[in-house]
């Protein structure tokens, strides 16, 4: 029931009652945010070329600077796996996640043909990446399975009526799209 947002210099939490709650500062300009199981918080700064993560405890480390331009993140259903979008090399990449929230080194899970945006994953383990052709989906290996054609450039997308209906958002509209598979609950 709280809202997690991403603004210039800071990340914050909405709270039930309206407050606002700072959880970072002094980042430079977050673009995407997953709210962990645990408790913790993962988001990336594309201008600094880091993926973050703010603690159970609050505290603000980066995990990732292997990214050129990190965007989109999101994890696996499991929560065992971290994937960021790269912007700048086109591609998703993977991360393991350890037991304290740290991830090890990245690899890339798949290439993009359009420039990558926000993501999802879904409970079978397949990713859904906003894109400049649309909505492109993947198996849990990284294989592409189909492209929700969109006419303009989708930005982000992110589950919502019973986790199959696709919410994605491009320029200048929002669409919807209804899915075969149950999206992740975490993300």
């Amino acid at each position: 029931g709280r809202l997690l947002t991403c603004e210039t210099g800071r990340v914050t939490r909405t709270e039930k009652d309206g407050k606002i709650t700072v959880l970072a500062r002094g980042v430079k300009e977050p673009a995407d945010v997953v709210y962990a199981i645990d408790g913790s918080i993962y988001f990336s700064d594309p201008p600094a070329g880091i993926v973050y993560q703010i603690t159970r405890k609050g505290d603000l480390r980066p995990v990732s600077r292997d990214c050129e331009q990190p965007f989109g993140v999101a994890l696996a259903p499991n929560q065992q796996r971290l994937f960021v979008t790269d912007r700048a090399r086109r591609e998703i990449r993977v991360y393991d996640v350890a037991g304290d929230g740290s991830v090890g080194a990245g690899k890339m899970f798949a290439a993009c043909k359009g420039q990558p945006g926000g993501l999802k994953t879904d409970e079978g383990g397949g990713v859904w990446m906003a894109c400049s052709t649309g909505i492109s989906h993947f198996d849990r290996e990284g294989k592409p399975l189909e492209t929700i054609a969109l006419s303009e450039p989708a930005g982000n997308c992110n589950w919502g009526e019973g986790f199959q209906d696709l919410y994605i958002t491009a320029e200048t509209s929002v669409y919807r799209a209804r899915v075969s598979v149950k999206g992740t609950r975490t993300d």
